[in-house]
């Protein structure tokens, strides 16, 4: 894949982000990425995996010391500070290549101090992130949602009892009611598989009564330990939008879109909105704001789109708002 080319290509410290909105699926594919690489021996000095989220700079660069003392084998020197320590880690690594993956990143400050050496291009790094820009010096990928043969293939990888086949139609508009977003479509597959009497189209009718409040939406307890994502789909949202605290016009803005039709819109319908307003300050809260988050979707040439089930979010928003 091109992400593996463009770590393995660059001269120095190559850092690379798989970015995207809630739910589409980064650490997953992260995690398959690594575990594919593991298999291939790509990377003889080892995979480490760093869980960033909400944590501070403290705990990420203990987390490195862990991974040393653990699987390296280092013995750490005593004196120094933890910047001095995560330096030697660094310089009495296993030799070989080596893939370090941060995942769930908010900032680029919070692993910025905790990066490999520039200088040195045994070192790959790979960023899961939602932002849709963390540096300029880091190569952006963008994790977009399933093709519908994709995601009727996931649908059937839990349905082994040609449920989907026998309601393909069905199934189909099931997908497309989710937006062909994988943990909506996984949830959904996992609930159906406990639920071996329920049709498709009951499913699609508990959803369109309740949308992103239905819990079969929501991660079940039972599945813990079996899934990858941490969240159910509407707590996988609110982490975005609440990084929208102290930015009220971009929620504004966020909450009007979800009025729009559910297909692509020009910017200048976006504008229009906010006729009293500077054309450039709408635009900073369209894009730095919406797109920066992967709330909203840039399709270039000045046209943009929102994924239907954040549609729905932002619409739930809007009716719930005095």
């Amino acid at each position: 894949m091109d992400l593996k080319k463009q770590l393995q290509q660059s001269q120095k410290l190559a850092i690379s982000t798989l970015t995207g909105m809630g739910g589409i699926g980064k650490t997953e594919l992260a995690r398959w990425f690594g575990w594919q690489e593991w298999r291939e021996k790509a990377y003889p000095g080892g995979i480490c995996w760093l869980n960033v989220a909400e944590s501070d700079g403290g705990f990420i660069g203990t987390s490195i010391l862990d991974f040393a003392r653990v699987h390296l084998k280092l013995t750490l020197p005593d004196e120094g500070e933890l910047d001095v320590k995560i330096r030697y880690c660094w310089q009495n690594w296993l030799a070989g290549n080596v893939l370090i993956i941060f995942d769930d990143v908010r900032d680029y400050q919070q692993i910025r101090d905790y990066l490999p050496p520039q200088e040195d291009k045994r070192f790959q790094v790979l960023i899961t992130t939602r932002k849709e820009y963390l540096s300029a010096t880091i190569a952006t990928f963008r994790v977009e949602v399933l093709k519908e043969k994709d995601a009727l293939d996931l649908l059937r990888s839990y349905l082994k009892d040609n449920r989907i086949d026998t309601q393909i139609e069905a199934a189909k508009l099931l997908c497309q009611d989710l937006g062909y977003l994988p943990l909506a479509l996984e949830l959904v597959a996992r609930l159906l598989v406990r639920r071996q009497d329920w049709k498709i189209s009951k499913i699609r009718q508990k959803l369109a009564e309740k949308g992103l409040d239905e819990p079969i939406l929501a991660k079940n307890p039972k599945f813990h330990g079996e899934m990858t994502a941490e969240r159910g789909l509407k707590a996988a949202f609110n982490l975005s939008w609440e990084e929208l605290h102290s930015e009220p016009e971009a929620q504004i803005l966020a909450l009007y879109l979800s009025l729009f039709a559910l297909a692509p819109f020009p910017k200048g319908m976006i504008l229009d909105l906010f006729p009293d307003e500077d054309g450039d300050t709408v635009e900073e809260w369209l894009t730095d704001s919406l797109v920066h988050l992967s709330l909203v979707q840039d399709n270039r040439d000045g046209w943009y789109e929102i994924h239907p089930l954040l549609r729905r979010y932002f619409r739930d928003k809007l009716e719930a708002s005095p």
